[in-house]
């Protein structure tokens, strides 16, 4: 049952955006008043008839009187505003809490019976809409299914995968991530088909938020519902909470791993300081950007809402946890974990450091997203050529990550083209999609500098691959990189920070120069020590402590598993 909340509380962190439109309306009535002032003078400096002066004073006492009646205007505005936040955040959670308990007998076609209650293997749904992908949240979600013990649970998950890829899931995770899954058996896949184009479509359409949280509502809920006699758990590793409420309604427990908060307070204040990005279109208006805020605004507090449904949350970084501490009405007593995705420590960190030995590669991981930014990597691997001829003349960029759909294949065109608008050599930048496993440890064992350019990246599992592979890590001074990874351990550094194209092209000259010194090789050896508390063996560890809230025994350890699975 969801807490009860403190009105005030919520009164005070609605009326933020009222605050500081009301500020801004102080000062557009300052600059009116001066205008107005300065017009006033103007005219009786140049005035010669009674005429011009009466006129000139008619228009000082109607200017106050139109910024009074606007700043008015604002004043009621914000107060209805605040007011329908405050009413929908009672009006959500008395609706959850009155509805759920009455749902939960009608959609389960009553009560379970007393063999069923007594059941010995248990069902846990999983929540991931592209399972059998090569991504760092899809490798998350593979090693906490690996540790899941499938003689007591039976594990179904909620995808929209093609046929083919659910066929060869085994296969395909052994190649994407060098894992071998043969002793899970009881794992099926419950197709929910059109979900593919709510995770790859809803982005093009207006009010993407609600889209998505809506329909992922109605797609995954419905899915539950129909499955709902033999589910126990729901693990969702995707992020789409407004899914929790239909599970907790259907007495399921759910567990959340939380790699990016669907909103977070730096969106909001992007859109209040109209910065462009690739989640945030700026507008001219400033009545859009009002309606904006507005719109995020109570998106934020239902959204924090339905995330206080989940049993047992966890995050993958500091930064995570900070925007889902304060977004989530996470109920008393219960805590957000940071629980560091696994990285595969032990088996890079076979790969030699070879200090003066690696090749000129600057090579950059991740998936072909938006997000990832590439086109700042090669505005950046543009302007250190250009910049630095003598030291650039010998380096190469290696763009490696997978495709999820086609429109990540005509982003990876399109960037094909901004290496011809750039003017640099086809033969300096090269393209390397859904490559397998070996062919990734392969070029990590080969390049000197890992590249990374994703401002607020909630994590970064290549920056900490990069550090254990014996890369100089070149990543984005923002978020979970700059809050978690390249950090100085042992009071040493463990690899360099930027943020603007100017930035980045300056850090790449300085590696550069640095090719073969001992400096190097120092930063080597204690970025690749400082990776050992994101191992395999230590992500498992404290997945066990937590899974043991919802009721999951994960498997027991053996005497080596923590090497094996590192």
């Amino acid at each position: 049952m969801p807490r009860k909340r403190s009105s005030k509380k919520k009164r005070s962190s609605s009326l933020k955006a009222a605050d500081i439109l009301s500020s801004s309306s102080k000062k557009e009535d300052h600059v009116v008043m001066h205008n107005s002032r300065a017009s006033s003078l103007q005219d009786d400096s140049h005035s010669t008839t009674v005429s011009t002066n009466s006129s000139t004073s008619t228009q000082s006492i109607e200017v106050p009187l139109i910024s009074l009646f606007l700043r008015l205007s604002f004043r009621l505005f914000f107060f209805f505003f605040s007011s329908f936040i405050s009413f929908s955040n009672m009006f959500f959670s008395v609706l959850f809490a009155c509805c759920g308990p009455c749902l939960h007998p009608l959609l389960r076609n009553g009560s379970r019976s007393k063999s069923s209650s007594l059941k010995k293997t248990k069902t846990v749904f999983v929540l991931h809409p592209n399972a059998i992908n090569n991504g760092g949240g899809e490798k998350v979600l593979w090693h906490i299914l690996r540790e899941i013990p499938t003689d007591k649970y039976n594990i179904e998950i909620l995808c929209s995968d093609s046929n083919k890829k659910k066929l060869e899931w085994k296969d395909r995770i052994q190649d994407y991530f060098g894992m071998r899954l043969t002793q899970v058996r009881n794992l099926s896949f419950i197709n929910v088909k059109w979900t593919h184009a709510l995770v790859n479509k809803a982005g093009n359409l207006p009010f993407t938020l609600v889209v998505q949280s809506v329909l992922s509502m109605v797609g995954f809920g419905y899915a539950l519902v129909r499955h709902s006699q033999k589910g126990d758990i729901l693990l969702d590793t995707t992020g789409f909470a407004f899914v929790y409420p239909v599970a907790r309604a259907l007495g399921m427990k759910v567990v959340a791993y939380v790699h990016y908060p669907t909103i977070s307070t730096d969106m909001l204040q992007r859109v209040r300081d109209r910065k462009t990005m690739y989640n945030n279109k700026v507008n001219t208006s400033t009545w859009k950007t009002v309606g904006k805020l507005i719109y995020y605004r109570l998106f934020a507090n239902l959204y924090g809402i339905v995330g206080g449904y989940a049993n047992v949350v966890m995050v993958n970084s500091s930064w995570t946890h900070n925007h889902i501490r304060n977004m989530w009405k996470v109920p008393e007593g219960s805590k957000v974990h940071v629980l560091h995705p696994p990285v595969s420590v032990a088996t890079l960190k076979a790969i030699p450091l070879n200090s003066g030995l690696r090749e000129h590669i600057i090579l950059s991981v991740g998936q072909f997203r938006p997000e990832k930014n590439h086109a700042l990597q090669l505005r950046a691997f543009a302007r250190f050529l250009t910049d630095n001829p003598s030291v650039a003349s010998g380096y190469k960029l290696v763009m490696l990550g997978s495709c999820r759909h086609h429109e990540d294949k005509e982003r990876v065109d399109s960037l094909k083209s901004l290496v011809a608008e750039l003017n640099i050599d086809k033969d300096k930048v090269e393209f390397v999609v859904d490559a397998p496993f070996q062919t990734l440890k392969n070029y990590l064992g080969r390049a000197y500098i890992g590249l990374h350019t994703m401002e607020d990246e909630h994590f970064g599992i290549c920056v900490v691959e990069y550090q254990a592979a014996g890369l100089i890590t070149l990543a984005h001074d923002s978020a979970g990189p700059r809050m978690d990874i390249v950090t100085e351990y042992n009071g040493q550094p463990t690899g360099f920070l930027a943020k603007t194209e100017q930035e980045y092209a300056k850090e790449m000259y300085d590696i550069a120069c640095l090719y073969g010194q001992d400096r190097i090789k120092v930063i080597q050896e204690n970025a690749r020590e400082s990776t050992q508390r994101f191992s395999a063996s230590a992500f498992s560890n404290s997945l066990s402590n937590l899974m043991r809230i919802v009721g999951i025994e994960l498997k027991p350890k053996k005497t080596n598993r923590s090497q094996r699975l590192a």
